[in-house]
């Protein structure tokens, strides 16, 4: 309940973005998580840097969210790089979960709001999820176990029914190992 105290309209953004990786259970109606992975996700990667770019007309993204994390050998595939499918998770949870750096969501709540159960930045965030229409990853680059990856998400669109998402998974080196393209669809979610 701090943190929930803590963030405010004028917040880091990474942590908005953070309170969703860290407190999914906060917008579902279940204590569990959704996968395996999910959790290792929620566990591992934590938003490091976000921007909300919507008012800048130069920018050709309305939003950019930088993450980073440690692979683990539950994250790794057979041959003992990081699993494909742990990547596509990864990219969906955390795309999904950057747009909490919107400054639009966090405006206008009162203290009165600010309670678990009708924490209104976080029902405001979670409807504006969505769910995936499509999602394609294309792998270019093994990550290995103990690397330090960075991923970046930038939103290209976002309108009342769809938002469109690419980003990055960069390795140790800084080099690209996989790019994703990311479409949803926004669903009026009961929360």
């Amino acid at each position: 309940m701090e943190k929930l105290a803590s963030l405010r309209p004028g917040s880091n953004r990474a942590d908005r973005v953070n309170l969703f990786i860290n407190g999914t259970p906060l917008i579902s109606n279940s204590s569990e998580p959704m996968s395996a992975w999910g959790a290792k996700t929620s566990e591992a990667a934590q938003c490091i840097s976000c921007e909300d770019l919507s008012g800048d007309p130069q920018s050709k993204y309305l939003l950019r969210a930088e993450f980073e994390m440690t692979v683990t050998r539950e994250m790794l595939n057979p041959r003992g790089t990081m699993h494909g499918g742990f990547q596509v998770t990864l990219f969906d949870n955390l795309s999904s979960f950057a747009v909490a750096g919107f400054d639009r969501y966090w405006e206008g709540y009162s203290d009165e709001e600010k309670t678990i159960d009708i924490f209104v930045p976080i029902k405001r965030v979670a409807k504006m999820m969505g769910v995936s229409r499509t999602l394609t990853a294309t792998f270019l680059r093994a990550v290995s176990e103990g690397d330090l990856v960075k991923m970046e998400v930038f939103v290209v669109a976002e309108t009342k029914t769809f938002t469109v998402i690419t980003g990055r998974v960069y390795d140790k080196q800084g080099r690209v190992a996989t790019e994703f393209f990311h479409d949803k669809v926004k669903v009026a979610a009961r929360i």
